[in-house]
């Protein structure tokens, strides 16, 4: 990630305690010469038309998204083992509400002639932007321990190439058309994923290929990018719009579109899905955790993680956006959020594709307009600029219901 990016540091952060929560980990490799440009098109994608239309329609429901966000150079072994091993969702008192997603893109591989069954270990170990063997992790490693968490559902997927290679050894640790305008959810959309993401408990592990194959990469939408990142995002769409709900059933429909799309170029690609899940019931909705106090700093710390969805900032927004908390208490928290912006700053809304800007406010008309909006689902904040401890300009994208 280019070093200029300049985002907020919230110094007394820990992640706010008593929200649900909705865990994302994410890593693409962007930097890679052979697929970085694809996958720069995939990140974006499965952000704005996956992550962020899951989160907007868990907000409704007392949900906090909170975001880690790799690429570029942060796509990196040392970064995916930190950030598995120190998610801790048990600082919540309700964290067994509490899902996490791992997703990672990029390159990937499997022992070659190894006496690990196949059938037994189907998951390929993930490269992570660099090609050390000992550096490998396994996505099997990776599930693993986001099932220990204790959250109500885990999702863990690998799209990656499963080829083999003698080079590596067994392991058991370690596109779119665009869319110009603001993104909008039908009520039946929101619902369905509501449903897809609440009523289940258990865990999911996919990668993209069986062992022996590769990954792929193809267009989506005039948009270049992986088979299977790809394939779960137009799945997702058509699904969710649909108003369906199972996750199995997604799981699976995906795995055959994937399939199928792959040979119909004459490629061979068979996802591989292990899929352990029970029905529930939705958890429990509870207030929304009043945000801490921001405090700005210049030198944003460099703790290895590239969170281009900042999360603190995101609680400020969703608070301000939540029907549900009284005017005058969201409207306190606009003021906090001012307090740290100069009397000049900007808000630019960007597109949901696109970072094209599709509209610029004040700091003050954005706030009291997200503040009385009874359409705006979610803003997602993508950077901010500061200048003399003051942020002078935030980028947001904006999901509506429809």
């Amino acid at each position: 990630m280019r070093k200029t990016f300049l985002f907020i540091a919230f110094l007394a952060v820990c992640f706010s305690a008593g929200a649900q929560t909705i865990h994302w980990i994410t890593f693409f490799d962007t930097r890679d010469d052979s697929i970085g440009p694809g996958l720069t098109s995939m990140r974006n994608i499965f952000y704005s038309r996956f992550v962020n239309e899951v989160n907007a329609a868990l907000k409704p429901k007392g949900y906090t998204a909170d975001v880690h966000d790799y690429y570029d150079f942060a796509t990196n072994p040392e970064n995916c083992k930190r950030a598995v091993e120190n998610l801790n969702i048990k600082l919540n008192p309700h964290y067994e509400d509490d899902i996490i997603v791992f997703y990672y893109d990029g390159h990937g591989g499997r022992p070659e002639n190894s006496k690990q069954n196949p059938n037994e270990h189907p998951f390929p170990q993930m490269c992570l932007g660099q090609s050390r063997d000992d550096k490998f992790i396994p996505l099997e490693w990776v599930h693993k321990k986001m099932k220990e968490k204790g959250a109500r559902l885990v999702i863990t997927i690998g799209s990656c190439c499963n080829t083999s290679h003698p080079n590596i050894s067994v392991k058991n640790e370690p596109l779119f058309a665009a869319n110009y305008k603001s993104a909008s959810m039908a009520a039946n959309q929101v619902e369905a994923i509501q449903k897809m993401f609440l009523e289940y408990s258990g865990d999911i592990i996919a990668t993209a290929a069986t062992p022996g194959e590769s990954g792929w990469v193809g267009g989506f939408f005039n948009m270049f990018g992986s088979v299977y990142g790809g394939g779960m995002v137009t799945t997702f769409e058509s699904y969710t719009n649909a108003h369906k709900s199972d996750l199995k059933e997604y799981f699976e429909i995906n795995t055959t579109n994937v399939t199928n799309e792959a040979a119909y170029h004459r490629l061979s690609v068979h996802p591989v899905v292990w899929i352990n899940i029970r029905n529930i019931s939705q958890p429990v909705e509870r207030d929304r955790d009043t945000p801490d106090d921001i405090s700005v700093n210049n030198n944003y710390a460099n703790n290895g993680r590239t969170d281009a969805k900042n999360n603190e900032l995101s609680q400020y927004l969703d608070y301000m956006s939540d029907s549900r908390i009284t005017l005058g208490r969201r409207l306190g928290i606009a003021d906090n959020l001012k307090n740290v912006c100069t009397g000049s700053t900007r808000v630019k809304i960007l597109a949901q594709d696109v970072d094209d800007v599709v509209d610029i406010e004040s700091l003050e008309d954005f706030c009291d307009r997200i503040s009385t909006s009874r359409l705006l689902l979610k803003v997602v904040p993508v950077d901010v600029t500061i200048s003399q401890n003051q942020i002078t300009e935030i980028r947001v994208r904006e999901y509506y219901k429809r």
